[in-house]
């Protein structure tokens, strides 16, 4: 599933079929996320879904995405994609 991520660049995320962890690519000349497995950090008192890898955060909600580490952050929407609808992590 393609994302446009501001304040620029694009990624993939390739779910695992239970949604418990998520391959998150770069693409497009976009450094920030490094290629990245996300493991699903269930917590019941937030809505949404929330994933850590390699030192960082991806948390979910809707269709929107955010990457964060100690020093960059990305917020990314899906882009058109005709294979699949978007991912939807709930709100």
């Amino acid at each position: 599933y393609p994302y446009y991520c501001n304040p620029d660049g694009s990624i993939f995320i390739t779910p695992s079929s239970d949604m418990k962890t998520l391959q998150v690519s770069p693409i497009g000349g976009t450094t920030f996320p490094p290629s990245t497995l996300f493991t699903s950090t269930p917590d019941e008192t937030k809505s949404g879904k929330e994933y850590t890898g390699g030192g960082m955060t991806l948390s979910a909600q809707g269709e929107d995405v955010s990457i964060t580490s100690a020093t960059s952050a990305l917020t990314c929407k899906p882009m058109p994609y005709n294979e699949f609808p978007s991912l939807n992590f709930g709100n």
